[in-house]
C-alpha cells in the first residue's frame, strides 16, 4: 500500500505525463497548408469567387445575332458565392443555369433590363433565367434570398 508521501509522488507523476501528452499533441502538425489554422473554408471560398471567370462557363461558339445562348453558373462549394462570377455573351436570349448542391437555399436573378427571378432551390436543385439583351452592357445577376446579396453573392453578365 502507498503511504501517503508515495501516493502524492504518483500523482504528480501521472498529471506530469498527462500534461507532456497534451502539450505534445497540440504542438503536432496538422498537415494543412494553410498557415492561419482556420482550415480550408475561407480559401476555398475566396477561390471560387474571385478567380471563377467566364472560362469555367460553357461559352458557346460564335452565336449568331440574336441566337440563344446558356450559360451554367453554379452555386459555390461553400459559403454565398457562386462558382462563376463573370460571363460574357452576344445580344440576344441568355439563360443562366444556377446548379446548387448546398444544403443552404439559393437563386439567380437579374433586374435589368427586366426582372427575372430563378425558383430558390437547394440540395442539387436548379434554378434558371432565361433573358432578352438587346444592349451591349454589364449586368448584375445575384441571388435573390434575403442578405446574400448584400453579403457579395453576385455576379457580372458581359453583353458585347
Amino acid at each position: 500500500m502507498l503511504n501517503r508521501f508515495g501516493f502524492r509522488t504518483l500523482l504528480l507523476l501521472m498529471l506530469v505525463v498527462l500534461s507532456l501528452g497534451l502539450l505534445a499533441a497540440g504542438c503536432g502538425d496538422d498537415d494543412d497548408d494553410d498557415s492561419n489554422g482556420s482550415g480550408d473554408t475561407t480559401e476555398a471560398t475566396t477561390d471560387a469567387t474571385t478567380d471563377a471567370t467566364t472560362d469555367d462557363a460553357e461559352e458557346p461558339d460564335e452565336p449568331a445575332d440574336g441566337a440563344a445562348q446558356s450559360f451554367d453558373v453554379p452555386v459555390a462549394a461553400e459559403g454565398l458565392a457562386f462558382a462563376v462570377t463573370e460571363v460574357t455573351a452576344s445580344p440576344g436570349t441568355i439563360t443562366l443555369t444556377s446548379v446548387n448542391d448546398q444544403a443552404v437555399p439559393h437563386n439567380i436573378a437579374i433586374d435589368e433590363p427586366t426582372q427575372q427571378i430563378g425558383e430558390i432551390v437547394q440540395d442539387g436543385g436548379t434554378s434558371t433565367i432565361t433573358i432578352t439583351i438587346d444592349e451591349p452592357g454589364e449586368y448584375e445577376f445575384y441571388c435573390s434570398v434575403p442578405g446574400h446579396r448584400e453579403a457579395g453573392m453576385v455576379g457580372k453578365l458581359i453583353v458585347q
